[in-house]
């Protein structure tokens, strides 16, 4: 069970991958005509949806829905894949996404609707969203680790758009003032639940349209993941240590059980063994000691001058002779 996280991610970030490279070989396969059209179309949907609303609006119609999908889809695959989101400092390439439904946030990064589409100009604030904390991906779980002045990337239809972060908000979710679209201004905005793991509060990171340089890009530094980062990480890893530490001890402990056994089986039948020769060579001594006893006494039965076995004892001593015939008689 505790590498479930550790496959699930794998498998997340090589999925990742391979949409990543469908995305940019669609591109190039994309005529330059066809690619001036999408950009065409996503310029006119950011014009109309400044002219009416001058921000983010509440709600979509049908009609709107289905036009919004259309746009930016240069894949044929229809995945609804509209441009790629980098962020160089924290290790991020995620695929953007039309809208913001639960199966959207769980692949990827996606898109607010009735926000400016990617494609950068005037009088534009894009609004991206993506989830914390999921054990299958890690997304911008590391979102909060941006400071003011970082860069992150958007590539949209082979075009690459830079953006430097000058914002940095923590708001209630019914609080969308900051997302507005602010005058002459490119915008983008980087949104995601906030605290970890409690998410009752919006972080907003909002980027500015800086010039993009690719020598400035190869030269940003990763930051090193952060405390809690590590600790989400290594615990999965730990804990698969652990299991494998505690299954080697128990088949240790088995072993050793099973040899012990074996061990007191042997040690017993010894102790039986020992104990029947023990008493065997008790017996032995016992009889040994008996026949040397009735030896000696024939022995002094013999020698003795007094003694007559037939009639029992000599004239001289009858006492004694009768005695030592009913001593004589007793040791058979």
């Amino acid at each position: 069970m505790c590498s479930i996280p550790l496959l699930t991610g794998w498998y997340s970030q090589k999925k990742t991958q391979n949409v990543l490279a469908t995305y940019e070989q669609v591109v190039e396969q994309t005529t330059g005509d066809e690619i001036e059209q999408l950009r065409n179309q996503a310029d006119e949907y950011n014009k109309k949806l400044w002219a009416e609303s001058k921000g983010v609006r509440e709600q979509s119609e049908p009609d709107q829905m289905e036009e919004y999908e259309g746009l930016l889809n240069v894949e044929k695959i229809q995945t609804g894949m509209m441009c790629v989101l980098e962020i160089p400092s924290i290790d991020l390439r995620l695929p953007v996404y039309h809208g913001t439904s639960e199966a959207v946030l769980n692949e990827g990064v996606g898109h607010l609707m009735d926000s400016s589409l990617p494609i950068g100009g005037e009088n534009t604030h894009c609004v991206m969203t993506g989830h914390r904390g999921l054990a299958s991906a890690r997304l911008f779980t590391r979102l909060d680790e941006l400071k003011e002045g970082d860069e992150f990337f958007l590539e949209v239809l082979g075009e690459k758009l830079a953006y430097k972060v000058e914002g940095i908000n923590v708001i209630l979710p019914e609080e969308v003032e900051s997302l507005e679209i602010r005058p002459g201004e490119d915008l983008v905005s980087l949104v995601t639940c906030t605290p970890y793991g409690i998410n009752t509060h919006r972080l907003v990171i909002t980027g500015k349209r800086v010039v993009y340089e690719e020598k400035k890009e190869e030269k940003i530094k990763k930051k090193r993941p952060s405390v809690r980062e590590m600790i989400f990480t290594m615990i999965p890893i730990l804990f698969l240590v652990y299991v494998v530490i505690e299954r080697i001890k128990r088949k240790r402990e088995k072993r050793n059980c099973e040899g012990k056994r074996k061990r007191n089986r042997n040690q017993k039948r010894k102790c039986k063994h020992y104990r029947r020769k023990k008493r065997k060579r008790k017996k032995s001594r016992r009889q040994k000691r008996k026949m040397q006893k009735t030896a000696k006494w024939e022995n002094q039965m013999r020698n003795s001058s007094s003694f007559d076995m037939f009639s029992g004892g000599s004239s001289k001593e009858p006492g004694v002779c009768r005695n030592r015939n009913r001593n004589y008689r007793n040791l058979y």
